[in-house]
């Protein structure tokens, strides 16, 4: 385990903006994609640095980007609506047994609450969704708590991904998921599968996961936005209809470069 810590806040923050200034085509900032900073306010001190950055920034917003819950540095912050707070969601018993250590789905989504109630943009990303055993029961359960509670600018679905198949068994307690997954994993594994890109699971099995939480999604609020989160053209082709009016060159993403609110 690693991080990538910034100590020169004032700086970082005016070469954002110096360097922001060169490309106006880009009007969202993710910070960052590489350490949860929200985990270490406010000690740390950079949600205090970037926030009134972009407040008074025409045309810019700020994305910090979360897995936590330590919100109440936040909630102050004079964000004047151009900062959106997008978090990383699992269900309760993928945060319990396989993302250890980390706060709770029940946490979670309380954290997203006071954001919204805060003023902020809040958008989350389901994401890594896991196959455990009875995961239908698992992310029914939780968009049924987020959309209880919150309402996110956009919800982007990503299955588990970006390790090979042997690196996820050695990594994971794949003993946890669903018996026909694991055996897909035992195949690819003997089979000597190298993934290219971040997918690991065949087409078909990421589509059902993909399928099953857009119903569910859209059975509690019919108009959310939904999106895929680095899936392939093949995918989007089959889920469009599902998925409204994103399209694959035209959708917006918790975390790209021009997918600001609205």
């Amino acid at each position: 385990n690693w991080f990538l810590i910034n100590l020169n806040l004032e700086g970082l923050a005016k070469r954002v903006r110096e360097f922001g200034e060169t490309v106006p085509e880009q009007s969202l900032y993710k910070f960052d994609n590489m350490t949860d900073t929200i985990a270490l306010e406010p000690e740390y001190g950079a949600s205090a640095a970037m926030v009134p950055l972009f407040a008074d920034w025409p045309g810019r917003y700020l994305l910090l980007y979360t897995k936590s819950d330590n919100v109440d540095h936040l909630l102050q912050l004079p964000h004047n609506g151009k900062t959106m707070v997008s978090w990383s969601l699992s269900s309760a018993r993928v945060a319990e047994q396989i993302e250890k250590g980390t706060p709770s789905m029940e946490a979670r989504v309380a954290a997203i609450e006071k954001c919204q109630r805060a003023g902020y943009t809040v958008r989350a990303r389901i994401s890594p969704i896991c196959p455990i055993r009875d995961w239908r029961d698992d992310y029914r359960e939780l968009v049924q708590q987020l959309l209880a509670r919150t309402e996110p600018d956009v919800i982007s679905l990503d299955v588990l991904g970006w390790m090979d198949p042997a690196t996820m068994q050695e990594a994971l307690d794949v003993s946890l998921f669903d018996d026909r997954y694991a055996a897909v994993l035992d195949k690819l594994i003997a089979e000597g599968f190298r993934r290219l890109g971040k997918h690991v699971f065949p087409h078909d099995m990421r589509a059902e996961i993909l399928r099953f939480v857009i119903a569910q999604i859209h059975e509690v609020r019919p108009e959310q936005p939904v999106s895929l989160c680095m899936e392939t053209v093949d995918m989007w082709r089959e889920l469009g209809p599902e998925l409204g009016d994103m399209a694959p060159g035209n959708y917006a993403c918790c975390c790209g470069p021009t997918s600001v609110p609205g």
